[in-house]
């Protein structure tokens, strides 16, 4: 899991912020088990989970080159 987005930036990151996380070898059948995981640990923050293997390239190579790994 790589967490990406305004949360790796300390000037970005305010209260009106999501947390962005993008998640490898999760299989499709267990994907949704993980978003609702993922939802259900803050009331206070929207975070959203992309599949790694559904998003666009460029959007992917982004987030392997800028983001932190957990």
């Amino acid at each position: 899991v790589i967490v990406f987005g305004s949360l790796t930036h300390t000037a970005w990151f305010n209260e009106w912020s999501d947390i962005d996380l993008a998640a490898w070898d999760i299989s499709p059948d267990r994907f949704y088990q993980a978003v609702a995981a993922v939802i259900s640990l803050s009331s206070d923050f929207k975070i959203d989970l992309v599949d790694s293997d559904s998003i666009p390239s460029s959007l992917k190579a982004v987030i392997e080159q800028r983001g932190i790994e957990l």
